[in-house]
């Protein structure tokens, strides 16, 4: 199981989870002993990707799409590129390359489009740099230093960026308040909170931002709550909504507190959710959320709430496994495929009118779905 909290040094726990407000809106989860893949994918589309002699993507961690482009980043490959295709899947070329020029990066690590400049700003954890590049032609625009450390930013708006910080020798002053938020230029224009309500001291673990097109959401990896991000300290000072799965509880104070040493692996041990993402378009919120050895799909819609172990997820659509979704498009969720998770393409799939069998070892597909 690929879990998605990566250490900068090391976790310091010194929890201090504050009393909920009785108004805060709680989304509720009730454990369904087995689902459908249909009840999670609905009306959807398949995007089959181009596979090149020099695009082979080994694993899909962040996909955007825009009107006519889908790109693709695979940090963690041999190649670490950003590629880039057609919206119905031919190959473009990659999104700068590796190397210490100045239109290069060194450990790429996330994305975002600023889709009112049109360009592409990519953050290079290697240097401590975001790099942009024009999202039509694809060319080098500028670089800029971050003027802090950070492996975790989104777009907050059409002007600023958002970046979530832990404590430690690189961030010290203003820089070592857990939100900061710059101009795309990383100029500082906020810089707030020495602590965030319900997280605690839990500093150096990496954290994550969640959107939905429309909003920036911020939460951390193993608390139960979220946080609309705005240009206002007030945004956390009280979570916008918290999740509540019914048998797989996020650990509270004091577990937190009896188990500060290797608290990680306390937390798969003790079936806690140790890791959970959340996607939001505007119908449905769903959830992937991993619960011990376990991986966990959740659907939150009309007000209700209902998750499944991956495993009793019944494939009736014929995909093979279904993947954590890797954003949001449209109000389309998006998720990729490897057709080696497909043991055996059945008559049924909804795979099949778009495949052939040099997707089989190729790249994935894109599909997208509400």
């Amino acid at each position: 199981m690929k879990t998605y909290i990566y250490f900068i040094f090391y976790v310091i726990i010194c929890g201090a989870c504050s009393k909920k407000n009785s108004e805060q809106l709680v989304l509720n989860f009730n454990l369904l002993g087995e689902a459908k893949v249909s009840e999670v994918i609905q009306e959807y589309s398949v995007i089959p990707l181009e596979t090149t002699n020099d695009n082979l993507i080994v694993d899909v961690t962040v996909v955007k799409l825009t009107k006519n482009k889908i790109f693709i980043l695979e940090p963690f490959s041999p190649s670490k590129s950003l590629h880039a295709f057609n919206i119905d899947g031919k190959y473009l070329g990659k999104v700068g390359g590796l190397g210490r020029a100045s239109n290069e990066y060194i450990m790429p690590h996330y994305f975002v489009l600023d889709k009112k400049r049109n360009k592409i700003i990519l953050m290079d954890i290697g240097t401590s740099k975001i790099l942009t590049y024009d999202m039509t032609t694809f060319e080098f625009i500028k670089s800029y230093k971050v003027p802090f450390y950070s492996d975790c930013f989104e777009i907050l708006d059409d002007d600023h960026l958002i970046w979530y910080v832990s404590s430690g020798l690189q961030n010290k002053g203003k820089f070592s308040k857990h939100i900061q938020i710059t101009d795309m230029e990383c100029n500082p224009v906020a810089s707030f909170v020495d602590r965030i309500p319900n997280m605690g001291g839990l500093y150096n673990v990496s954290s994550f931002f969640a959107h939905d097109e429309n909003k920036t959401y911020f939460h951390h990896p193993f608390m139960a709550e979220y946080y609309d991000c705005m240009l206002s300290e007030n945004a956390f000072k009280q979570s916008t909504f918290s999740l509540n799965f019914a048998e797989h509880p996020f650990a509270m104070k004091k577990f937190i507190s009896q188990h500060s040493d290797n608290i990680i692996e306390r937390l798969q041990s003790a079936a806690y959710v140790d890791w959970c993402d959340i996607f939001m378009n505007s119908s449905r919120k769903l959830c992937y959320f991993g619960a011990g050895k376990e991986i966990y799909w959740g659907i939150y819609e009309n007000n209700k709430g209902r998750y499944v172990n991956r495993h009793n997820l019944e494939d009736d659509l014929g995909i093979g496994r279904l993947s954590r979704p890797k954003g949001i498009y449209n109000d389309y969720f998006v998720s990729a495929i490897y057709m080696e998770n497909v043991e055996e393409l059945p008559e049924n799939s909804i795979l099949k009118p778009y495949v052939d069998s040099t997707h089989f070892g190729g790249n994935p597909l894109i599909i997208l779905y509400k």
